[in-house]
């Protein structure tokens, strides 16, 4: 959102402005938010997610115990990355990246932080969790290759403009990766 959004949809107000730093020849700018409802519409909570630039949010996906995000930076490069806070709290945790860098991140269903993850040279366009906690991302690289591993092991694919889809368990640990030839991305 941009400017000043009531997040209540009743009679009540609850006031959220945007806190990013707009620059208008960078293209769009706001502030990423998650909104929780009650079974009937009633306003429950709002949480910005505090960056700088242009961060995108992607995909939200809601299980029985937790809800987890995906989307990317909106940095200018490796001379001008971007910094997005995912701690919907008073805490702070913040990852930094260029524009093709993606995020991924999990949450309680009150909104606290348990994880989060940068993946460089990547999007992430689809997000979904199995009964088992396991992790499905898919989108599409940027540059050259990525490192889907995100411990100190290597997990490399070749990814220039090639869908991908990888699978990780209820710790973000890297079960497979597997990139695709395509004539185009998407």
């Amino acid at each position: 959102f941009t400017d000043k959004v009531d997040f209540d949809p009743g009679p009540d107000t609850y006031l959220l402005e945007d806190s990013s730093s707009f620059n208008p020849s960078f293209g769009a700018s706001g502030t990423l938010f998650v909104l929780k409802l009650d079974d009937f519409g009633e306003f429950l909570w709002v949480k910005p997610l505090r960056g700088g630039n242009r961060e995108l949010g992607f995909e939200i996906t809601v299980r029985d115990d937790a809800f987890f995000i995906a989307g990317a930076l909106g940095g200018l490069g490796p001379l001008c990355p971007d910094t997005l806070d995912l701690d919907l709290g008073i805490g702070v945790t913040n990852i930094a990246g260029a524009s093709s860098d993606s995020y991924i991140a999990k949450y309680t269903l009150n909104g606290e932080l348990n994880w989060a993850f940068e993946l460089e040279e990547c999007r992430i366009f689809c997000l979904q969790v199995d009964e088992q906690d396991n992790i499905i991302i898919a989108g599409s690289g940027r540059n050259s290759s990525t490192d889907f591993d995100l411990t100190n092991d290597e997990l490399i694919l070749p990814i220039r403009m090639k869908p991908y889809v990888a699978k990780y368990n209820s710790v973000m640990e890297v079960q497979w990766a597997r990139s695709f030839n395509a004539s185009r991305t998407f």
